[in-house]
């Protein structure tokens, strides 16, 4: 049996389920989750990055501990708007309060 067509448990799901995510290993200074779809393409929609500068800043109200989860539940939002594969980046300017404050069309992209 080949492993190809293994695909990893992911570390969160919608609550449709039409959406899975998961949490990629810390890079360029951001943590990071990666969305995609649940179906049998398991198609790539998203990648969310929060850099680490913004979650200690303590305007922020982020803690490392649920940056996973806080990344999912608001990228949860802007899969189903998406047309194409997008990696976009939350920087300090964005959040406020535990908020995202800038509109997912607005934020940064790589």
């Amino acid at each position: 049996m080949s492993n190809e067509n293994i695909v990893p448990k992911p570390d969160f799901r919608s609550h449709s389920g039409e959406v899975i995510g998961y949490i990629n290993n810390p890079v360029d200074q951001c943590y990071s989750v990666s969305f995609m779809k649940n179906d049998t393409s398991y198609t790539d929609l998203l990648q969310l990055k929060i850099t680490y500068a913004t979650v200690l800043n303590q305007g922020s109200k982020l803690h490392p501990d649920t940056i996973h989860q806080w990344l999912f539940l608001n990228g949860i939002r802007f899969t189903e708007k998406v047309d194409k594969f997008k990696t976009l980046i939350i920087t300090s300017k964005d959040v406020i309060d535990g908020k995202l404050i800038t509109d997912w069309t607005q934020l940064q992209q790589s």
